[in-house]
């Protein structure tokens, strides 16, 4: 069974930072982070990023479907190399592959998919999907996935 937080930052997550509100026991917390429910959106850099759905497929992927919108007047760069996912035991992987695509948001909102392969046995437990789009800025977005089983399937969103 798969789990996310239901409890985020309000309709739209707004940009405040918030961490520890939500996950307590996360590791590396830093003061800048928002964390925000799946559906909920963090307001980062000039981006408004949600995570949409999450699903775990039992074998150690995790896909992640997500919607990046710009705020800025000037198109910003997007890409799946912004995002992390961290295990329970506080390793962190890589996306293997993204649909998102390549080059720049605008006016017009993007969506895709980010795709990370864990090691099955990194689990079961609490892993967090991270957003940073400014390697310059601390500021991070944080979902939560909670996986009760890793052997087992399961999606939400």
């Amino acid at each position: 069974m798969l789990w996310l937080a239901a409890c985020g930052g309000g309709p739209g997550g707004g940009g405040s930072p918030n961490p520890g509100e939500l996950f307590p026991d996360r590791a590396n917390q830093y003061r800048e982070d928002q964390e925000r429910a799946v559906g909920d959106a963090a307001r980062l850099s000039g981006y408004t990023t949600t995570v949409t759905a999450v699903s775990y497929d039992g074998d150690g992927t995790v896909t992640v479907s997500v919607r990046v919108e710009n705020r800025d007047d000037d198109p910003q760069p997007v890409s799946g190399r912004d995002w992390r996912l961290v295990s329970p035991d506080v390793t962190t992987y890589e996306p293997v592959s993204s649909t998102l695509p390549a080059g720049e948001v605008g006016a017009t909102p993007v969506t895709g998919e980010v795709v990370f392969e864990v090691d099955p046995q990194d689990g079961p437990g609490d892993f967090y999907v991270e957003y940073k789009p400014d390697a310059l800025d601390a500021a991070r977005g944080v979902w939560r996935l909670t996986v009760p089983d890793v052997g087992a399937p399961a999606s939400t969103g």
